[in-house]
């Protein structure tokens, strides 16, 4: 299966204004490697796709000429690729970046990806799961920043656990409405059995009327809570996703500083093997190879110094660009939710005030 791409973009990286591809799922997960082999180890956070879904996928393809394709599960995939290719597109460095660049712009097949695994699934949680004792535990030596990063740290984990019960909470709520609207199509054949079989002509004719009503009120239903999943549930999903490689960038955070750690034990133990050597006149001619090693040191030491600080900018600049499109995203989605709630509800109210006159009509 593949999936159409339409760019329309005012940047000047791209050779036109307007052009489409045709991508694979897997060429969104090679995308995604790269991206992580390139940038996580800066701090950056790299939106994720969606992860694999091997049920829905198996679906698709066991699904015949003769039957349904379940575009339920295209249309949601489609949507989270959509939301990942917008959030790439909207990240100043990420955008620019020669192989998102080909992505978007090489026409025909790309080559088939060797790595379409990379930090997704089961491969994230493990990267996850010692970071949470780690980061509490980092030592470092701007005791103000640690205090930063160890409540933003905070922050996330708890934000990610409340975003998943909510996340489950609607799932609940949705398959709870797809029984629902299964019942109300069982009650509308119901009700026609009831109006046929009926010889009080004004009470059959309710029943007919109830019947069209309750089939309308499905339909009413069943849209907008596929309006609900896509604004809001898909949201949630992607922000989940999106907080699992916030904690992967603060882990490498955490790995810079160890290296840094490293470098420094390394210079020290040079310094030492040099003091010895001065202590014997015999070792003379070892002088010059522990000279040099103690000038690779410092210059390792200066490197860690100077990726740690780095990284720390970094992860800094773009947790402030996370939380900002974090807050927009929500305030527009709950916006729009509570808008199709309310219209719902008059879409509802307005079928049964029609409704009333036909109720009005039955006579004993």
């Amino acid at each position: 299966m593949t999936y159409r791409i339409t760019i329309k973009t005012s940047l000047t990286v791209f050779k036109k204004e307007e052009f489409s591809v045709n991508r694979r799922f897997s060429d969104f997960l090679g995308l995604h490697a790269k991206l992580i082999n390139k940038y996580l180890h800066m701090g950056i956070i790299v939106p994720m796709p969606p992860e694999k879904d091997s049920l829905g996928t198996a679906k698709v393809k066991i699904s015949s000429k003769d039957e349904s394709t379940p575009s339920d599960f295209i249309d949601r995939r489609r949507a989270l690729l959509e939301r990942y290719l917008n959030r790439l597109a909207s990240h100043g460095k990420l955008i620019e970046d020669p192989d998102v660049r080909d992505f978007l712009e090489t026409s025909g097949d790309l080559p088939k990806s060797k790595d379409t695994a990379a930090l997704s699934g089961a491969g994230v949680m493990r990267a996850l799961s010692s970071i949470s004792n780690t980061v509490t535990k980092l030592t470092m030596k701007t005791a103000e920043q640690d205090k930063w990063f160890e409540e933003q740290h905070t922050i996330v984990v708890d934000l990610q656990t409340h975003l998943k019960h909510a996340y489950n909470q609607f799932n609940f709520v949705l398959n709870q409405r797809k029984e629902a609207g299964h019942n109300l199509k069982q009650f509308v054949v119901t009700l026609n059995h009831l109006a046929t079989t009926e010889e009080h002509t004004s009470l059959s004719a309710a029943l007919t009327e109830l019947a069209n009503l309750q089939e309308k009120l499905e339909h009413i239903n069943s849209e907008y809570a596929n309006r609900e999943y896509s604004i809001v549930t898909e949201l949630i999903k992607e922000y989940i996703l999106l907080l699992n490689m916030v904690q992967l960038a603060f882990n490498e955070r955490i790995k810079t500083h160890q290296q840094w750690l490293n470098a420094e034990d390394n210079l020290k133990k040079a310094r030492e093997r040099k003091t010895k050597l001065e202590q014997s006149p015999k070792n003379a001619d070892k002088m010059p190879q522990a000279e040099a090693d103690i000038r690779d040191g410092e210059a390792k030491v200066t490197k860690g110094k100077e990726d740690f600080e780095s990284i720390s900018l970094t992860i800094k600049e773009e947790m402030s660009a996370f939380e900002d499109a974090r807050a927009a995203d929500f305030i527009e989605a709950i916006g729009v939710y509570l808008k199709n709630l309310l219209e719902q509800q008059e879409k509802i109210l307005e079928l049964w005030e029609g409704y009333l006159p036909e109720a009005n009509k039955i006579s004993v």
